[in-house]
């Protein structure tokens, strides 16, 4: 452990709204500022500058070669973000949204700043589900 842990706090059954819901399905995501703490977010803030300067392989850089883009799947090699995806919080949002269990496919933090840096067009990978995972309906 890195001697950080998550806020402990009794999950009431936090039901999602009509509106909420509707977002999801009609944008493919949902913006729910109020699901983590603000102590929760800063303790996921803090792991940023370590991370940020490390030289694994997971940091993608810009064309300049210094300029971090994105950080892929930070759950893999830090134990905060591997307990954040686990977070019952986040958990429970999930699967109220979908009505199933949740499976993480990827977790990414881009860092691009709008305006500058390269062109990275956005694009969803969901074509491979199927081929590396075995799902047979991708429904976001």
């Amino acid at each position: 452990m890195l001697g950080v842990k998550f806020i402990q706090t009794e999950i009431t059954k936090m039901m999602l709204s009509d509106s909420q819901f509707e977002d999801f399905w009609d944008n493919g995501y949902v913006f729910v500022p109020e699901l983590l703490s603000a102590t929760e977010m800063q303790i996921l803030r803090d792991q940023l500058p370590a991370m940020l300067t490390s030289q694994r392989q997971e940091l993608i850089l810009e064309k300049d070669g210094t300029t971090v883009r994105s950080i892929f799947n930070m759950h893999n090699f830090n134990e905060v973000y591997a307990r954040f995806i686990r977070h019952p919080k986040l958990i429970h949002a999930a699967t109220q949204l979908v009505d199933s269990q949740v499976h993480l496919f990827q977790l990414i933090l881009n860092f691009k700043a709008a305006y500058s840096g390269d062109i990275w067009p956005w694009h969803q990978d969901y074509q491979h589900i199927e081929q590396m995972m075995g799902c047979l309906l991708v429904d976001a």
